[in-house]
């Protein structure tokens, strides 16, 4: 640890390997942007099922 000048970094420690996808620019951002459209639909789904799940307990809590 001396020799690393008592650093906690792990970067320090372990090698960071960086592998390469053969992907260019243009096909990452697709992709992102891909994945980014999914999560958007995902949330507005995720949205609506909270709405019916509140609606379901406020019936079986006797409130409608």
């Amino acid at each position: 640890m001396r020799e690393q000048e008592y650093s906690l970094n792990p970067g320090r420690y372990v090698g960071v390997v960086i592998e390469e996808d053969g992907k260019t620019e243009e096909e990452f951002l697709e992709g992102l942007l891909r994945m980014n459209d999914d999560l958007q639909k995902r949330n507005l789904e995720a949205t609506a099922l909270e709405q019916v799940i509140g609606k379901n307990i406020r019936v079986l809590a006797g409130e409608l």
